[in-house]
């Protein structure tokens, strides 16, 4: 982790966990990717809004709070080592 990253995951750390995998994860990720493929798979889909929405959106939604909690971990690991290697110099 560099030092700009650094500074930036100290504001983003200082909201929270849960504001951070609900809004990095699950919104901006998981919502994102479920519009996208959903959108994606319109030109093959003669229902605009078949069941295949829900469907879409809910796993998408799934994989973003696993994905919001996994980075959310990697970016506090990261965080933690800079720490002890800027308290060490």
């Amino acid at each position: 982790m560099n030092d700009k990253h650094y500074e930036k995951w100290k504001t983003i750390r200082a909201k929270g966990k849960f504001h951070y995998v609900l809004f990095g994860g699950v919104i901006r990720f998981g919502l994102l990717i479920g519009v996208g493929l959903w959108l994606g798979g319109l030109p093959f889909d003669e229902n605009l809004l078949s069941n295949r929405l829900p469907i879409t959106l809910g796993v998408c939604l799934v994989v973003g709070l696993f994905f919001g909690i996994t980075m959310w971990s990697l970016n506090e690991r990261l965080f933690k080592l800079h720490s002890e290697a800027s308290f060490e110099e």
